[in-house]
């Protein structure tokens, strides 16, 4: 009997050309075609394809064929009284089933030839599935290899480097998720390696395929609840870094600082420690009070520029009463959220500066008036007595004013009550420079016409003039001299010595 090699491994081989219809056999070729048809089988409990249904069709007619010859009287079978030619073509089994007039020999050469034909066939098929499952099956070794690639270019093997106090609970459990990835990575480099991609049979060549399969549809659901870890992981690295910028901003803040330790610090220690690194998704929930602390508390930084602002806009508002400087005090105070006190007494010492130096200004002013009325006084003929004696009081009533500024600058209502007595002072002011401008004027009739026009020559520039520039404009040197001495001892001169370069 001849037996027919396993198609699974694509060996098999044409049956050995018989060289007379002698050597066929009805057993021998019934061997073979059970053998085939096990093959045939065993490949169709995988792979459900026409083609191998068609093969077992044909199969029965080749059954029927054989049981016929077996069946057939004896003397029907001698082939000495017949001529057979072996190069005659027998399409198939069938026909020559239906061709009666042959001898057994003849139908069994037919048969013979049939399963040589299905074998070719089942040859064919196991090439072309062959090349399908090798090259299925790369593919899905390269989607092993790349399976935990987006796992790989994460950060979860960097540790959290952090000052906010929970750097260590959840480094603890960064490790632990370490750990779930690396099993995913090595068994998936375990089972890329294991493929043989070679392997001759295509039985083998699917059941490794199948189990890459079977591999990669259990482990997604894995592989994607550690990416959402890792994810979940890398938005507690952002928070982290606001929680220690929050927490070092309230070093001296103690009341805040512990309610961040009780309700944001010990409450993520204690969801960690009951649910695991599954925590690591939990970001949103875990992460609320810590944003309604920092909103608490900008609320309150809020509250206090509010405050300070009020209170700058006050300040402003009584300056404004004796100085034009709108915007002075905002241009020059800036509120600072970590230096709140610091902030308040800048405030303070910019506006009690600017007050006193107003003081400073409008006491030479009252010493300026002072001086003139004292020339007046002395060099012309006008009593001025009880204008100096004025004059003099109001000056140090300013200097009282002035000195008081330093005790009333953090009293508002007293800053303003020594503003609007100062504003008085200053208000005086420009009455007795009004007074002043009036004797002025009335001795500025008794001008000659010579001291009028010199007078109106100096008064076009603001800078003065020399005397070499007068003499310029004035041929007489002696009248010169005497139209200043005249308008100094009248008080319309102010004459300024210095030593020429």
């Amino acid at each position: 009997m001849l037996a027919t090699p396993s198609l699974c491994t694509m060996g098999a081989t044409r049956g050995i050309i018989r060289t007379s219809v002698a050597e066929l056999d009805p057993n021998d070729l019934k061997g073979q075609l059970n053998e085939l048809r096990a093959q045939v089988y065993l490949l169709l409990e995988i792979f459900d394809e026409k083609l191998l249904q068609e093969v077992i069709s044909e199969f029965k007619e080749v059954e029927k064929t054989l049981f016929s010859v077996a069946s057939s009287p004896k003397d029907f079978k001698k082939t000495e009284d017949i001529q057979l030619t072996l190069l005659q073509e027998v399409d198939d089994v069938k026909a020559a089933h239906n061709l009666t007039h042959y001898n057994d020999d003849v139908v069994l050469d037919g048969v013979h030839r049939t399963i040589q034909n299905l074998n070719d066939r089942l040859e064919v098929f196991c090439h072309e599935k062959r090349y399908t499952l090798q090259k299925e099956l790369g593919e899905i070794t390269r989607k092993l290899k790349k399976f935990t690639l987006r796992l790989k270019a994460s950060k979860v093997s960097e540790p959290i480097l952090s000052t906010s106090s929970l750097e260590d609970c959840l480094n603890d459990y960064r490790k632990t998720l370490e750990k779930q990835f690396l099993q995913l990575d090595k068994d998936c480099y375990n089972l890329a390696s294991s493929v043989v991609l070679d392997e001759a049979d295509i039985l083998k060549l699917h059941h490794q395929l199948n189990r890459c399969k079977q591999f990669l549809q259990t482990n997604e659901s894995t592989r994607k609840k550690l990416q959402d870890l890792v994810a979940g992981l890398e938005q507690w690295r952002i928070i982290l870094t606001g929680a220690e910028n929050l927490r070092n901003s309230l070093n001296n803040d103690s009341e805040h600082l512990l309610q961040y330790d009780d309700e944001f610090v010990d409450r993520v220690v204690e969801h960690f420690s009951r649910h695991g690194v599954e925590s690591f998704i939990e970001y949103d929930l875990l992460q609320k009070p810590l944003v309604e602390i920092e909103e608490q508390i900008k609320g309150e930084r809020r509250l206090r520029r509010k405050a300070f602002e009020q209170l700058l806009n006050q300040y402003q508002a009584l300056l404004s009463q004796i100085i034009p400087a709108d915007n002075y005090l905002k241009n020059r105070c800036k509120y600072d959220d970590e230096d709140c006190e610091g902030s308040y007494e800048v405030l303070r010492e910019i506006v009690l500066e600017k007050l006193v130096q107003e003081c400073g200004n409008q006491i030479s002013n009252w010493e300026q008036i002072e001086k003139d009325l004292c020339f007046i006084a002395q060099n012309c003929e006008h009593d001025v007595t009880e204008l100096l004696n004025q004059v003099s009081n109001f000056k140090t009533q300013l200097l009282s004013k002035r000195d008081l500024l330093l005790s009333a600058i953090a009293d508002l209502k007293n800053l303003e009550s020594q503003i609007n007595e100062i504003k008085f002072i200053f208000e005086k002011c420009v009455g007795f420079r009004e007074e002043l401008r009036k004797i002025m004027s009335q001795k500025h009739e008794n001008l000659l016409e010579e001291e009028k026009k010199l007078l109106s020559i100096i008064t076009t520039v603001e800078s003065g003039f020399t005397i070499s520039q007068i003499f310029q404009t004035f041929q007489d040197t002696q009248d010169v001299w005497k139209i200043l001495k005249n308008l100094y001892e009248k008080g319309r001169l102010e004459i300024i010595l210095r030593q020429r370069d």
